[in-house]
């Protein structure tokens, strides 16, 4: 970053995004930003602090789950199954996806633990649809990135 106190400032968010990722647990999550207009309202867009409660009542909810400190990314399979059990649609839905896209064991455990959080951070108490459409919808996206980016170096 250029202009005044710009590296200070991207170390500074770095270090916040640092925390920010430590407190809900370590997943990987590309996301595709679109640019705002600041001189726009927007009745759409959540507060900071409203933000920060959807996260930390997730967080609570997942202590609650698994009975232990621990976060969607990191508990252990067996807990993370016991309590999120997907439907059978869900579970034809992500076979299906996961054929098509070469997707290993280890990719679909992670597109539900994504999923359980996505869900968490809606206050879902199941792991909704719509949360494993948007997991896979950001792997697929992630894929995709990855490889203009590698064609562009």
């Amino acid at each position: 970053m250029h202009g005044r106190g710009g590296t200070k400032t991207c170390h500074r968010w770095a270090k916040n995004m640092a925390r920010v990722v430590h407190f809900i647990g370590y997943i990987h999550i590309l996301l595709s930003l679109q640019s705002v207009n600041v001189n726009q309202p927007s009745t759409m867009q959540e507060t900071s602090y409203e933000i920060r409660k959807r996260v930390e009542t997730a967080r609570l909810r997942q202590v609650d789950r698994y009975q232990q400190e621990v976060s969607n990314a990191n508990v252990p399979f067996e807990p993370l199954v016991e309590t999120s059990t997907l439907t059978s649609e869900q579970k034809k839905t992500l076979t299906h996806v996961s054929s098509k896209q070469n997707w290993s064991n280890r990719v679909q455990i992670k597109m539900i633990r994504l999923a359980r959080t996505i869900s968490d951070l809606a206050g879902e108490e199941r792991i909704a649809d719509q949360a494993i459409w948007e997991a896979m919808t950001l792997r697929r996206w992630g894929q995709n990135k990855q490889t203009v980016i590698a064609r562009e170096t």
